[in-house]
Parts: structure tokens; C-alpha cells; sequence
């Protein structure tokens, strides 16, 4: 009887330790996921803001005129290895999708954006 209780206490005391630390760890992982979260929110707002401040400052200028810019910008960082690809109505900058209309700029998208939206 006296092993039983024994074995009963040992199993008690291991049993306490693991739930603990499942506990710990599942509120340790609660609190990342909140950070996280909180950090791609911020990213996605931050790129909200510089897509549609660049749309705005941008509109109506030529399909040509933009390419020029983006050309120069990704010729200037050849490390960041940028795609860069030019159709005869849009211009796709890495994330980024330039919409056209008569050779000027009508929208501006951000792939991510709508990534973001689907799946979160």
C-alpha cells in the first residue's frame, strides 16, 4: 500500500509539472501570436499608406514616365533583386501592380494588401 501511494504521489507531482509547463507554454505562445499579429498589422497599414500616397502623387502620369522611375530605382539596388515587368497596360514592381488606362496611371495595387484580406 505504502508503494502505491508512493507511485500515486510521484505521478501526482510529474502530472502538476507538465500541465504547468503546457500552460506556460500555451500562454507564451498566445502572447508571440499577439505580437505578431500586431507587428503584421502595422506592416500592412504602413504599406497601405506609402500604395495609396504613391497613387495619388502618381496618378495621371505616363506609362513610360513610371517605368523610367521604378527602372532607375531597381538599376540603383541591383542586390534587392526587384521584379520588374512591363506590359502594355500595367507595370508589376515587385508587389506592387501599376494599372494603366490611355497610357496613364489609373490604379495602383498592392498584391499583399489583397493577400492579407483573403486569408486573414
Amino acid at each position: 500500500m505504502k508503494s502505491t501511494t508512493i507511485i500515486l504521489i510521484i505521478s501526482l507531482v510529474i502530472l502538476s509539472v507538465l500541465c504547468t509547463v503546457l500552460a506556460y507554454l500555451w500562454i507564451d505562445r498566445s502572447i508571440t501570436l499577439a505580437y505578431v499579429n500586431a507587428s503584421v498589422d502595422s506592416e500592412i497599414r504602413g504599406r497601405i499608406i506609402i500604395t495609396d500616397l504613391i497613387e495619388s502623387e502618381w496618378r495621371g502620369k505616363s506609362l513610360n514616365e513610371i517605368y523610367q522611375k521604378l527602372s532607375t530605382e531597381v538599376q540603383k539596388h541591383p542586390e534587392k533583386n526587384i521584379v520588374l515587368n512591363k506590359t502594355e497596360k500595367t507595370i508589376e514592381f515587385d508587389e506592387l501592380s501599376f494599372f494603366f488606362d490611355n497610357n496613364r496611371l489609373k490604379k495602383l495595387s498592392n498584391r499583399q494588401r489583397n493577400a492579407y484580406i483573403l486569408f486573414f
